[in-house]
């Protein structure tokens, strides 16, 4: 998963077959068995809705003034950027 620190919104994330580490692929199997998924496909397709539709449009941060991460990145991007000049 990668994550904007700045905003602490989920920007990219990848599920493979095989996990580069046996600590992760355990943890994976284990949410796998848990939400008894038939295939690799069918938990692709819940995470990746998770993370679009609640993750970074829904759940609110208290960190970020209980705001969503779309809605505080809104609220950023209309921030004025300020420019100094060192001489």
């Amino acid at each position: 998963m990668v994550i904007d620190l700045y905003v602490h919104k989920i920007v990219g994330w990848a599920i493979a077959a095989n996990m580069p580490t046996e600590l992760v692929a355990s943890g994976l199997q284990m949410a796998l068995q848990q939400r008894k998924y038939a295939n690799h496909a069918e938990a692709t397709r819940d995470i990746v809705n998770y993370i679009v539709a609640f993750y970074n449009c829904v759940r609110l941060r208290s960190t970020l003034g209980y705001v969503s991460l779309v809605q505080y990145g809104l609220q950023a991007a209309q921030q004025p950027i300020w420019v100094y000049e060192i001489t």
